[in-house]
């Protein structure tokens, strides 16, 4: 019987919860438009997907690897389907691709050099400033009729498991961006949650009374 452990179990958790964040962010911009949603959280996910998969393959962190190539593939889909609905396509993924290029640059000087800072630091950084963009974009606009509230839940518990995941194996660029990531993350359900909230009762109290 194979024993179930700590590591064990986060290593599962957390990279389904975090492929799981994408999904239903892509299928809200399906069926509804891009108003409140951030591109740049997006393209940035997209950015670290590859640099973190790196990590995951050259430091035997495996769960890393599981979660960052379908993250990424997820994100790429968020990114063009808000590309389409804001008639922004060709920029969005021509910064995309820039964006892309930059990782593979790191990605081939790290395993050329066998100086795993060269993916380790930029992932690490770059997923502390992660969610900033989203949060920004919520605060200075009321719009969120294109944002999922549920790939936030999911983007929280994915922040709480990988932080979690860092410690029990003892791997510091884990736990580090993860942990700040976490208020973010909460932040901007708070705010999805309150901005609908307004909307609606601004939409019930533009209805006519009843006589």
């Amino acid at each position: 019987m194979i024993p179930i452990t700590a590591a064990g179990v986060l290593g599962i958790t957390s990279p389904a919860l975090t492929i799981g964040r994408g999904a239903p962010q892509a299928g809200r911009l399906l069926r509804s438009s891009a108003a409140g949603v951030s591109v740049a959280t997006w393209i940035q996910a997209l950015l670290l997907g590859e640099l973190w998969a790196a990590y995951g393959f050259f430091a035997h962190v495996q769960a890393e690897v599981v979660t960052n190539i379908p993250g990424a593939v997820l994100a790429i889909v968020v990114v063009v389907l808000v590309g389409i609905r804001t008639g922004t396509t060709s920029r969005v993924l021509a910064l995309a691709s820039a964006c892309g290029a930059l990782a593979g640059v790191l990605i081939v000087a790290s395993a050329a050099f066998k100086d795993l800072s060269l993916v380790s630091v930029p992932a690490v950084v770059g997923a502390v400033g992660l969610y900033l963009p989203q949060l920004v974009k919520l605060f200075r606009s009321a719009e969120v009729a294109g944002v999922s509230l549920m790939s936030w839940v999911l983007a929280f518990l994915a922040t709480s498991s990988w932080s979690a995941y860092g410690i029990v194996v003892h791997k510091l660029p884990v736990v580090l961006p993860n942990v700040v990531m976490l208020p973010s993350s909460l932040v901007i359900v708070a705010r999805v949650l309150v901005l609908r909230r307004r909307s609606e009762a601004m939409r019930l109290a533009a209805l006519p009374l009843e006589t």
